[in-house]
């Protein structure tokens, strides 16, 4: 007994910091969700959403830093905490645990949750809120839960629809919304309304004023190379302290050097090598404040794995329970000038070399040419039967990239 609480004290304190680095000094005491039941309407959305709880009575979503999975996607489909049901009538578990395992290769922590899936009908709809108050550019989600009627047996039951909900504003000038996220826009009074199966339910909304303070200009990064865009974002502060973010029709951004930086609203694109100082001013006020973005190079190699933009040189590492043929899709985007690749290699993790057709780049050879300006898309891939694999390549002999692939075989 002793054991097996001070194993669950141990897993609670890694999955503390691994879960959220806000908040390093409380304590994970248990895992929740916000199934409001385990029966789901046929051809539907419905997010479920899981928190942790910490000892001082707070909690945080950690829906995204889960890993989930269903034992039928014919009846029902998940990703990121939102099942997505379909036709077919049945049972299906849905299942969500930590990323992070144990020695054994079990989750830290996992649920599996049995859901029936049925054909039953829409009745009534319930918004999480009847009022809302914001101040002009703050936001709150609203979630919208349906009743349901099983058509045979008459049984009542509760799912969230809010994905499957059509929202709308009466006044969008005062206030917007989008999939249950309102915003505030300007002062005055007006109603929200989320519509399903012609079943409606709404809350009334006032917006006030906000009074600001400073702003200030946030961006993950302030160093970036030729042609590659910045997301900035402009925080207000208001006059009772909180922080908000504002929309480019309620700031104006300037670069002080347009051949260096120039600025779409708030998204930020690198011209030339050289720094350019970047203001935001409150439409309507004489509050600002300025950022130095720097722009580093004019000829490099640009590296996207699939649509997102990975930093050269690359070093990727990743596991599946499955063994695919194609393990990943590349490509290579040369800016200023020609590159070339070379020195492609596949190892296992014993570092042995592996030949095409166990493991091999499709798409790319060693000294191909990466012509400027044009797109050079590859495939790392093998022949569905290796569980350990390390692709390797350089560029003009400075940059190295590798990616490394492991197969995890499934209790």
């Amino acid at each position: 007994m002793i054991y097996i609480k001070s194993f669950i004290i141990t897993l609670l304190l890694v999955f503390t910091v691994a879960c959220s680095d806000s908040k390093p000094d409380k304590l994970v005491t248990s895992f929740s969700n916000d199934l409001n039941g385990t029966t789901l309407a046929t051809d539907r959305s419905s997010q479920i959403r899981v928190y942790a709880n910490y000892d001082d009575g707070s909690k945080e979503e950690i829906t995204d830093t889960l890993m989930w999975s269903s034992s039928d996607d014919s009846i029902a489909s998940v990703s990121a905490g939102l099942v997505q049901t379909y036709a077919i009538s049945g049972n299906v578990d849905i299942k969500y645990e930590t990323v992070i395992k144990n020695d054994d290769g079990s989750a830290l922590y996992e649920k599996t949750i049995n859901m029936s899936v049925k054909n039953i009908t829409l009745k009534t709809i319930t918004l999480s809120k009847s009022k809302l108050s914001l101040v002009v550019g703050a936001s709150s989600s609203i979630y919208a839960t349906g009743t349901f009627e099983d058509n045979v047996s008459l049984e009542i039951t509760t799912q969230d629809i809010t994905d499957d909900a059509t929202w709308s504003s009466l006044d969008a000038n005062i206030s917007s919304v989008v999939a249950g996220l309102v915003k505030g826009v300007s002062e005055g009074n007006t109603t929200v309304v989320a519509t399903d199966s012609n079943i409606s339910a709404s809350l009334s909304v006032s917006v006030t004023k906000t009074n600001y303070v400073s702003v200030v200009i946030y961006s993950e990064k302030t160093t970036f190379n030729v042609d590659q865009n910045i997301k900035l974002e402009a925080r207000a502060t208001t006059d009772d302290g909180k922080i908000v973010i504002l929309d480019d029709n309620e700031v104006d951004f300037v670069s002080s050097q347009i051949s260096v930086v120039t600025l779409s609203g708030s998204l930020a694109k690198a011209i030339s090598k050289g720094d350019s100082t970047i203001t935001v001013s409150i439409t309507g006020t004489t509050i600002s404040n300025s950022l130095v973005l720097s722009v580093d190079k004019e000829k490099y190699v640009r590296l996207f794995k699939g649509e997102l933009e990975v930093e050269l040189p690359y070093v990727s590492s990743e596991s599946n329970s499955s063994l695919g043929i194609t393990l990943g899709t590349f490509t290579l985007l040369a800016v200023g000038e020609d590159f070339r690749t070379s020195i492609l290699l596949v190892r296992d993790f014993n570092g042995n070399i592996l030949l095409s057709p166990k493991a091999y780049f499709d798409g790319l050879t060693s000294l191909d040419t990466l012509y400027k300006d044009v797109n050079k898309t590859f495939y790392l891939k093998q022949d569905g039967n290796q569980k350990q694999l390390h692709f390797s390549f350089d560029i003009n002999d400075t940059a190295k990239s590798s990616f490394s692939q492991k197969y995890e075989e499934l209790n």
